[in-house]
């Protein structure tokens, strides 16, 4: 996570399963991209009920970049191991439907 948080690291999305309300929607592959942390801001909005709550109101996904969530590395229900003999490549599952490569952007 320091070394994405870094700058460091090119991901891609292995897995991708999104369950929605008529089934399902699978992904599979796609481009290596810069890989980073989301950082979204909140801010505290007064409710209808009367009681005050944080709001996202920027959620931090700039195009071009494989927008990470820290959660995805901190989770209970992931792993993360060396995908290759040369140890270039990680695989980190995050959950049951999705899983990520990572590698060290070339000269980093």
């Amino acid at each position: 996570m320091k070394q994405v948080d870094a700058g460091k690291m090119e991901c891609k999305c292995d897995l991708y399963i999104e369950h929605d309300g008529d089934g399902r929607s699978d992904s599979y592959g796609g481009p290596w991209m810069p890989a980073r942390i989301r950082h979204p801001k909140f801010e505290p909005r007064m409710m209808p009920g009367g009681f005050e709550r944080d709001v996202c109101v920027d959620y931090d996904t700039p195009q071009g970049y494989m927008n990470m969530m820290t959660c995805d590395f901190n989770g209970k229900s992931g792993c993360a191991y060396w995908a290759n003999e040369g140890k270039t490549l990680i695989t980190l599952h995050v959950h049951s439907n999705l899983c990520y490569s990572l590698r060290f952007k070339e000269g980093k």
